[in-house]
């Protein structure tokens, strides 16, 4: 594995933006989304930044501190509210995520589709 094997919470926190810069004053989701990622074990915030990033761990440079001018950024991008589930988007190391209604919902819509990362594609 490329980078730290030790993760927690605030490494992973300290590298992700959200987008747009004021979703944080005009909806909960951000929040919400934080205190979630508290909440996480490490093998779930694995599977977040393999969703977002396509690896695993976070690059050595970004594990301490991160800022935007850091290539190892995580975006999440507002999207807007639905009751789809978050989508990665790794070429652009981003994950969109609808504006959900709660707390409740962030969890179950994360849960679902962290879960899914793992199950892969079976093609016959």
């Amino acid at each position: 594995m490329c980078g730290d094997e030790h993760i927690d919470s605030y490494m992973v926190e300290a590298v992700i933006r959200f987008s747009p810069s004021d979703w944080e004053t005009t909806s909960s989701t951000p929040s919400d989304f934080r205190a979630l990622l508290r909440e996480m074990l490490p093998t779930d915030l694995r599977r977040l930044l393999r969703l977002g990033t396509a690896q695993c761990s976070l690059p050595r440079s970004n594990s301490r501190a991160g800022n935007d001018s850091q290539p190892g950024m995580l975006t999440i991008q507002r999207c807007p509210a639905s009751e789809r589930l978050p989508v990665g988007r790794t070429c652009f190391r981003r994950i969109d995520i609808p504006d959900y209604c709660d707390r409740e919902m962030l969890r179950q819509k994360l849960v679902m589709c962290l879960s899914s990362l793992d199950e892969g594609f079976d093609l016959h």
